[in-house]
């Protein structure tokens, strides 16, 4: 965790970087595997950022990674600002996890 938190810069201009680059999936990748540094951190409200730009931006991001993206974005929504609307996007996001065989992700979901 020391690491991470002494690297937390360089993490961010990574992710910036493949943003800025478009490789959209591999910046999704990167903050979707270290999501739980990102909330230790206090980085929550920059992860839904960076996800939007994915949303808006990133239509050559596979479906995999695009709801990755809106997960994040909703749960971080939801986070700062609860609402039981985001219920059904987010069981939708865990329904398709759990058809796509990728437990790790589903277990995020609000099943």
């Amino acid at each position: 965790m020391s690491r991470l938190s002494d690297e937390g810069t360089e993490l961010r201009a990574a992710v910036e970087t493949l943003l800025a680059n478009r490789r959209w999936d591999d910046a999704v990748d990167l903050v979707w595997s270290l999501d739980w540094y990102w909330g230790i951190a206090g980085r929550l409200i920059e992860v839904g950022m960076w996800m939007q730009r994915v949303l808006d931006d990133g239509v050559e991001a596979s479906e995999r990674y695009r709801r990755i993206a809106k997960f994040e974005v909703v749960a971080v929504d939801t986070w700062r600002r609860p609402n039981h609307a985001a219920i059904e996007p987010l069981t939708e996001a865990a329904d398709f996890y759990h058809r796509e065989g990728d437990r790790l992700t589903e277990a995020q979901g609000p099943h």
